[in-house]
């Protein structure tokens, strides 16, 4: 069997699922005869580290993330569970999608630049507690070459709406 040839982007974005799903990921690295890595495994071994480093806050001591019908892409959660961190595997075209968070946004910062993001929030039903979907401003330019962080500080614990709607009688 021939074995599989990864780039960075692939096993960082492969980490970031196991993160995501609170896991943890193993990578099959082997020496060869004479104790030396090859070029591709060792440049991979040194991206991954690179990226972890600048987002290790979303990475060591966090929590299993939300639900894809939530965010559709990965997200961690912190212990406090105050603080959500989500990853943007992707270019936005135009904003980042969020769908079903009960909190309020103290603050959205992207993880590597520490530059803060707006947001707004549209829909939702206030009187039955059903929130809206909320859409964070971001740019190709705040991405990261791999995979981007956004950090979003709440105000209390990580709430998501876990209904499934309600019949609006009242407008």
């Amino acid at each position: 069997m021939k074995a599989a040839v990864f780039r960075l982007n692939q096993i960082i974005r492969m980490f970031c699922d196991c993160i995501t799903m609170g896991g943890n990921m193993l990578l099959d690295i082997g020496p060869r005869e004479d104790g030396t890595i090859d070029k591709r495994q060792e440049d991979i071994l040194l991206g991954l580290g690179e990226w972890i480093r600048t987002h290790e806050e979303a990475v060591y001591g966090t929590l299993e993330g939300i639900h894809t019908r939530y965010y559709l892409g990965g997200s961690a959660v912190s212990k406090d569970r105050k603080t959500l961190y989500l990853f943007v595997y992707d270019n936005p075209k135009e904003s980042v999608c969020l769908k079903g968070l009960s909190n309020k946004i103290n603050k959205i910062t992207v993880l590597h630049s520490g530059k803060e993001l707006t947001h707004e929030i549209h829909g939702g039903v206030p009187w039955f507690n059903i929130p809206g979907t909320t859409w964070i401003h971001m740019t190709p330019e705040d991405t990261h070459e791999n995979v981007t962080v956004l950090k979003l500080e709440l105000d209390g614990e990580l709430d998501m709406y876990g209904g499934s709607g309600a019949v609006v009688t009242h407008n």
